[in-house]
């Protein structure tokens, strides 16, 4: 037979187990190096710049922004987009919604290699780290 202190101190023992393993898993799952963080100055832009374009798609626009949320937006992801232009500005079409759709998914895989560049004043992309 088991005695209390004995499975107490095997409780105690797989309690702390347990601990380290959790703890080292959530260090692999968010790298804290600085590449995988996310530049807040360039998150912000890139939000506004979604603002714009869901305003957009829901039929508000304002003078050019549109315009200028669609150059930023292929200029960052390379995704080709299905535009409307009409003599006083971009307009958006039916395919603006699924375009969207592709930029928003870019943006999850790929929101760590934006960073605002002090000497263009712009937001821009890293490189893709080579894979092994």
């Amino acid at each position: 037979m088991v005695s209390v202190a004995r499975m107490l101190r095997y409780k105690v023992c797989l309690g702390a187990i347990l601990l380290i393993l959790i703890s080292s898993s959530r260090s692999y799952a968010r790298p804290h190096s600085p590449a995988a963080s996310v530049d807040p100055k360039a998150a912000a832009i890139w939000h506004k710049n979604e603002r714009v374009f869901r305003r957009a798609l829901n039929g508000h626009q304002r003078n050019d922004e549109f315009d200028q949320a669609c150059l930023f937006f292929e200029h960052m992801t390379g995704v080709e987009l299905h535009l409307n232009y009409f003599t006083l500005g971009t307009l958006p079409t039916a395919e603006s919604g699924k375009d969207f759709a592709r930029i928003q998914a870019w943006y999850k895989i790929n929101k760590s290699r934006l960073y605002w560049d002090k000497s263009t004043r712009s937001v821009e992309v890293r490189p893709e780290a080579a894979k092994p």
